[in-house]
């Protein structure tokens, strides 16, 4: 149990708890089954960028440019699926276009970043320049709100629904589930593969880890393709969930996903990268953001009380880190 109690994931679960709970007495609808639903809705896309935001953060470092390759991806696929009308697309063939895309771009980043030699951090912030630049000046600027098929129908596709109080309804939506899958496959291949380890030991010390013997061009350029696919399928998500696909709209909000996967443990020389520790940061900007609009706070004033979470989360998180290298 102490061992439990000194882990990440329990403080900020810990964290969540508290906010909840001490928001809750204020409003009461924060404590319905509602607004669970409204959280979980909320955080399926910045819970499926978030995967490939570890991913590359543990092998490589800060990828900045996540968002960009999911919006541009399929907003490219959308544009050219509307402009020939070819609306009867199945779904599979429009995540496997978007996906196809997506990994093509984060293939650019692993071009600079592994066989130039180049900053994570600067590459991802140029190629998101990029990325948005080529899609507004090339491709469009026009919101596609005349969806496929597929897309519309996949888009209502609720496991749930409930009412609070205040009579506004809540569905659990489908993706949901698809989701936690990505994250329980995500869970067993960092822990169980050979692969899984690689990853750790690159991001632990690249020096060390050539001199045992791992291809670090070979696996980086793995978790660049994974990390493509992750945001093909979180630009589908996204457009699903809007039900219309706005060019580059999610571009400039990075942080806040950065954010979720530090607070989770996903950085630093002691990282290990956990997922339940993404999910439960994920959660936590979620159920702070959802909450603050139910009691009606101002946008300035939920930024900042997300500031002072996300600070002490990390304060806690460089703790227990301290007292891990003293044990």
């Amino acid at each position: 149990m102490k061992r439990i109690i000194k882990t990440n994931e329990f403080s900020v679960a810990a964290i969540i708890t508290i906010i909840w709970i001490l928001f809750g007495l204020v409003n009461p609808d924060i404590l319905t089954v509602a607004n669970l639903y409204a959280i979980t809705r909320a955080s399926i896309i910045s819970a499926t960028f978030a995967l490939s935001c570890l991913l590359v953060l543990l092998a490589v470092g800060i990828d900045m440019s996540f968002y960009a390759v999911g919006c541009t991806s399929i907003y490219v696929v959308l544009n050219y699926l509307v402009k020939n009308k070819m609306f009867d697309t199945p779904l599979l063939l429009i995540f496997g276009a978007s996906i196809v895309l997506a990994i093509i771009l984060q293939l650019i980043n692993w071009f600079f970043i592994d066989r130039l030699s180049l900053q994570p951090f600067i590459v991802t912030i140029g190629s998101q320049s990029l990325y948005k630049g080529f899609l507004l000046a090339f491709i469009g600027t026009t919101y596609i709100t005349t969806l496929p098929t597929s897309m519309k129908s996949l888009a209502t596709k609720y496991i749930a629904s409930t009412t609070n109080s205040s009579g506004i309804t809540s569905n659990l939506h489908f993706l949901v589930f698809i989701v936690i899958i990505m994250y329980v496959l995500m869970h067993l291949m960092l822990s169980y593969t050979r692969f899984g380890r690689n990853i750790y030991a690159i991001g632990a010390d690249v020096i060390a880890a050539k001199r045992a013997g791992i291809n670090i061009s070979k696996t980086r350029f793995f978790v660049f393709l994974l990390a493509g696919i992750i945001c093909g399928i979180g630009g589908m998500f996204q457009v699903t969930l809007n039900r219309a696909a706005v060019p580059a709209d999610l571009v400039g909000q990075e942080l806040m996903v950065i954010a979720a996967v530090v607070l989770g443990g996903g950085m630093g020389k002691q990282a290990r990268g956990s997922i339940l520790g993404t999910a439960l940061g994920v959660i936590l900007l979620s159920l702070i953001s959802n909450s603050l609009i139910l009691m009606k706070i101002p946008s300035y004033y939920q930024q900042a009380f997300t500031g002072i979470i996300i600070l002490i989360g990390l304060v806690i998180q460089s703790s227990k880190g301290k007292e891990q290298a003293v044990d």
